[in-house]
C-alpha cells in the first residue's frame, strides 16, 4: 500500500570542526536534524525520517564555514543501461595550504559513507589532484586532477564530501546526473530515489509562497494519495512517499503540487527494472 510521510527539515549548518575523522566525522554531522514545521511528526528514531534526512541535510550539516565546492563538467562517458552518468572536475576554496583530504561517497546502496580516495590535495587553481608526492594519491603522472565520476538511475541522489585527515575540514555536496524535476510557474517540484528501487521517495518542493498551502495529488498505479500541507517561510517543503503498490513489483509515481498559480508534476519509476 502507498503511505505518506511527511516533514520538512531544517537546514542550519552545524557550528564548529568535528574531533572524529573520515566517516565518524560525516555520521556526527549528519545527527540530530531539527524540525521545523511538520504534518505529520515522526518519532525521532524513525528508519525512514533518518534515511531522508541523511539525504536531504547531507550539504548543510557537513559544511565546514569558509569553505566551498564547485564541480565543473568535463564530460559526458557512456552510461549502463538505465542509468546516467556524469564526469566532473572538483574545485574548493577556503581550505589551508598543504591540507590533504580523503574523498567520501555515500551511495544510496549504502548505509553508511565510504571511502574511495586518500591523500587528495589542491594545485594553485583549488583543484582536487593526486600530486604522485610522498604521502598523496598517485595516478598515470603528476599532479593528475581528480575526476568525479557519478552514475546514477533517474532521480537518484548522489552524495560526496572532501575531508581533512583531522576531520576540521570538511565540505560536500550532492549531484544527480539524470535529475526528475516538475517547474511551473516559478514553483519546483523533484523527485528523488531514497532506496535503490524508488522504495522510499522524497519529494521536494521549492519556490512556492512561503507559508502557502500546498494540496498533493499522486497515484502510484492506480493507488491514490493526497496531503496538503504548509511550506515554510522559504516557500519550501520536503515530503516522504512509500510508492509500492501491493501484488505489483514494478510502476510510476506520478502526481503535483499545487499551490495559487503553479502546479508542478513529476513521475518517478519504482520497483524492479526502475
Amino acid at each position: 500500500m502507498m503511505a505518506g510521510i511527511i516533514e520538512c527539515f531544517a537546514s542550519g549548518r552545524r557550528g564548529g570542526p568535528g574531533a572524529l575523522i573520515g566517516a565518524a566525522a560525516v555520521l556526527l554531522a549528519l545527527g540530530g536534524a531539527r524540525s521545523l514545521r511538520a504534518q505529520r511528526t515522526l518519532p525521532a528514531a524513525d528508519p525512514a525520517t533518518l534515511l531522508m534526512r541523511s539525504i536531504v541535510n547531507w550539504n548543510q550539516k557537513l559544511d565546514t564555514p569558509g569553505l566551498s565546492l564547485r564541480l565543473k563538467r568535463i564530460a559526458r562517458p557512456g552510461s549502463p543501461p538505465g542509468t546516467k552518468a556524469e564526469t566532473f572536475e572538483v574545485y574548493v576554496t577556503g581550505l589551508p595550504a598543504g591540507e590533504k583530504l580523503t574523498l567520501l561517497e555515500f551511495p544510496i546502496t549504502r548505509r553508511e559513507p565510504e571511502e574511495a580516495m586518500e591523500g587528495i590535495t589542491l594545485n594553485a587553481e583549488g583543484e582536487a589532484i593526486c600530486a604522485g608526492t610522498p604521502g598523496t594519491c598517485s595516478s598515470d603522472k603528476p599532479n593528475d586532477p581528480v575526476d568525479l565520476v557519478l552514475i546514477g538511475a533517474s532521480g537518484e541522489p548522489m552524495r560526496f564530501a572532501l575531508v581533512s585527515a583531522d576531520g576540521k575540514y570538511r565540505v560536500a555536496d550532492t549531484e544527480v546526473p539524470d535529475p526528475v524535476i516538475g517547474r511551473d510557474h516559478g514553483c519546483r517540484l523533484e523527485a528523488l530515489r531514497a532506496l535503490p528501487h524508488a522504495e522510499l521517495v522524497i519529494l521536494r518542493g521549492s519556490g512556492f509562497a512561503p507559508g502557502a498551502k500546498v494540496r498533493l495529488r499522486f497515484d502510484s498505479d492506480g493507488e491514490r494519495h493526497g496531503e496538503e500541507l504548509t511550506a515554510n517561510a522559504q516557500g519550501s517543503f520536503v515530503l516522504g512517499m512509500e510508492p509500492f503498490v501491493k501484488g505489483k513489483t514494478s510502476g510510476t509515481l506520478s502526481g503535483s503540487a499545487k499551490a495559487g498559480t503553479c502546479g508542478p508534476r513529476i513521475a518517478i519509476a519504482w520497483g524492479a527494472g526502475s
